[in-house]
């Protein structure tokens, strides 16, 4: 008798095992293409810490393993997720910072590079110029005069 029930066992055991493997394989070939995304909880935890203090330095292999993922998946996942790579991310959300602070405020550029997280204020113009087209400076202007 234990021996026939082990051998059930066994052979559930097995088939379900198989059974499984047929199940990934099916979803592999059901979607060949299919990209890596981040799941909802993950997308949330990066980008909130990514936004909690624009002046700290963010480590993407950190948000990784924070997200519990490989880097290069990571990034790939946060890629097709968002539309944009994480360190991207990042800085574009810096730079809409700063343009809060170039409207909101009568703080200086160099000031403003500091409270964004840039290095110094050669950074953030070279940063500023490339997402918006123009110079902090100019930008500021520009705002002021319309």
């Amino acid at each position: 008798m234990k021996v026939a029930l082990c051998a059930r066992l066994s052979d559930r055991r097995l088939s379900s095992a198989s059974a499984r493997r047929r199940t990934c394989l099916e979803r592999a070939d059901a979607r060949p293409d299919a990209k890596p995304i981040l799941a909802p909880w993950q997308v949330s935890l990066a980008t909130g810490i990514m936004q909690r203090d624009f002046s700290r330095a963010v480590s993407v292999p950190d948000l990784a393993c924070q997200c519990r993922l490989s880097l290069s998946y990571f990034i790939r996942a946060f890629s097709n997720t968002v539309g944009i790579a994480p360190y991207a991310w990042f800085v574009q959300k810096r730079v809409q910072h700063a343009e809060a602070l170039l409207t909101g405020t009568q703080l200086p550029i160099a000031q403003i590079a500091l409270e964004c997280g840039f290095t110094d204020q050669p950074h953030f113009t070279k940063a500023f110029a490339k997402a918006k087209g123009t110079t902090p400076a100019r930008w500021r202007r520009g705002f002021l005069l319309d």
